[in-house]
């Protein structure tokens, strides 16, 4: 799986390629992304996966890395204001 993070330049969007992810042990079956409402902000969670493998149902996680001192805050940088619903 390849992550990008998408900018608006004056003509268009530009895409950025960020990672890999590569989804390690069985087969997967089927993914679904979870809304925004689902990450857990104050651990830095961007975006949240569900993953079916044969066997189970499995979490997983995009996190930001961020410093020690700036762990404990909201990080508005990362959660824009976006409509509601």
């Amino acid at each position: 799986m390849k992550i990008y993070e998408l900018q608006n330049v004056e003509n268009g969007v530009k895409a950025h390629h960020c990672t890999d992810y590569i989804l390690n042990g069985p087969s997967t079956i089927s993914t679904v992304l979870l809304p925004r409402r689902a990450c857990d902000v104050y651990a830095h969670e961007v975006a949240r996966m569900v993953r079916l493998t044969k066997d189970n149902v499995e979490n997983v996680s995009f996190l930001v890395p961020r410093a020690k001192d700036l762990d404990e805050f909201f990080s508005d940088d990362l959660y824009p204001d976006t409509r509601d619903g």
